[in-house]
């Protein structure tokens, strides 16, 4: 009996140790990187979320299809849609995390009946775009300017000056992208947020019942 007892504890002890390690790297190897891997918003996934379409059809719009690579060699997918009447210029409509470059076009619908051509493109981590991780503007800000050196490369001089409006995450990453890009003349920001490490921490607490800032450090190592 006390041979079995000693089993009992030493398995007890064991199976405790392998669950501490599990939380330990839960909470080191996942939970700060969860908030930054958003869902990626798919067609279908577009109609089951908001039980409608978001098609350049729906909104009466042509398209270009283009991409262009980041910095850091990530593929990003986007459309370009040229203005009802003669162009006063370009727009560069950036969305918000978990969501796409297809719940922009009413912005662009809008845009381009008051003469202006409209650029939307899934950010990293986002749509059709490649990537793992969203850095809510860490690296974004510079995949502004690669974006309107592919667009001036591909649709002309013609496409300047440019502007920019951007939504929540699009928003910060435009306010970002202002000042590193004179090509960008004027900017909306729509939602933006104020803090980065506190804007994750916020992401974090709706998945877990508490709020614990220090869980997202490893997320900025």
């Amino acid at each position: 009996m006390n041979r079995r007892y000693k089993l009992l504890i030493t398995s007890l002890i064991l199976l405790i140790a392998i669950a501490c390690y599990g939380v330990y790297w839960g909470i080191y190897n996942v939970l700060p990187y969860s908030a930054i891997k958003p869902l990626r918003l798919t067609s279908p996934l577009i109609i089951e979320k908001f039980k409608e379409k978001y098609t350049p059809n729906r909104f009466n719009l042509t398209l270009k299809q283009f991409s262009f690579t980041t910095k850091d060699s990530i593929t990003l997918r986007g459309w370009f849609i040229p203005s009802q009447y003669k162009a006063k210029g370009t727009i560069l409509v950036l969305h918000g995390i978990a969501s796409s470059k297809q719940l922009m076009l009413p912005y662009a619908s809008d845009l381009v009946k008051d003469s202006f051509n409209v650029v939307v493109y899934d950010s990293r981590a986002h749509g059709e775009s490649g990537g793992e991780y969203c850095t809510l503007g860490f690296y974004e800000k510079y995949d502004v300017s690669k974006c309107i050196d592919k667009v001036i490369e591909q649709f002309g001089d013609s496409c300047v000056p440019f502007g920019i409006l951007g939504n929540s995450m699009g928003a910060a990453v435009a306010l970002q992208a202002i000042p590193l890009d004179k090509r960008i003349v004027c900017g909306i920001s729509e939602s933006s947020f104020a803090n980065l490490r506190e804007t994750l921490s916020d992401y974090l607490e709706r998945m877990i019942p508490v709020r614990w800032d220090w869980i997202s450090s490893p997320a900025f190592a």
